[in-house]
């Protein structure tokens, strides 16, 4: 999660302003100007570095371009009319059920690929075409997103979802004062 805090402290800056005086209205110009730094550097950092590179500076760079890039969109997006086509893309259903889960798939997808490896699942299971292994890396990917999708699903309902319903006894959401369980 270090590695990661940037993705946290955009989402969680969003919506501290969009909760503060003004709400987003009060970031003007700067979720435009945002996407478009993030856009160029990071267009020109694969220019320069290439797609495969592992220098660890680059890559925590990148991340954290792509949580403000990603930051940047759905300001936008929510400053946007509803009819707007960046609001339907994201409000999309596929897009909202990754958003439902992407915790959860996060946190699964990495120890399912070990696992997956752990069992004999291989990328080279599948014949190369071409010389290429792009087939095998799709089926692979497929399998380890599929499972890290239930796994997601199993998550939501037994631990996420009751939890999230303790959050009244917590802080009274909803005008509610606390009470006692």
């Amino acid at each position: 999660m270090p590695t990661r805090m940037d993705a946290l402290a955009a989402g969680a800056a969003l919506a501290l302003v969009a909760r503060g005086a003004g709400g987003l209205q009060s970031l003007g110009r700067w979720p435009g100007a945002t996407l478009a730094f993030s856009l160029g550097v990071g267009v020109l950092l694969l220019a320069v570095h290439g797609v495969r590179n592992i220098d660890p500076l680059i890559r925590i760079l990148e991340h954290s371009l792509l949580a403000a890039t990603f930051a940047a969109l759905i300001a936008m997006a929510l400053l946007s009319a509803r009819g707007s086509v960046l609001r339907l893309v994201l409000g999309s259903v596929p897009l909202v059920v990754l958003g439902k889960y992407s915790y959860a798939l996060y946190v699964f997808h990495h120890p399912i690929v070990l696992l997956m490896q752990d069992f004999g699942v291989q990328v080279h299971l599948v014949p190369s075409v071409f010389g290429s292994q792009w087939p095998g890396l799709a089926v692979f990917s497929a399998i380890a997103a599929a499972l890290s999708f239930v796994c997601a699903l199993l998550s939501w309902r037994f631990v996420e979802a009751p939890m999230l319903r303790l959050k009244r006894y917590l802080n009274g959401s909803e005008g509610e004062r606390p009470r006692n369980p």
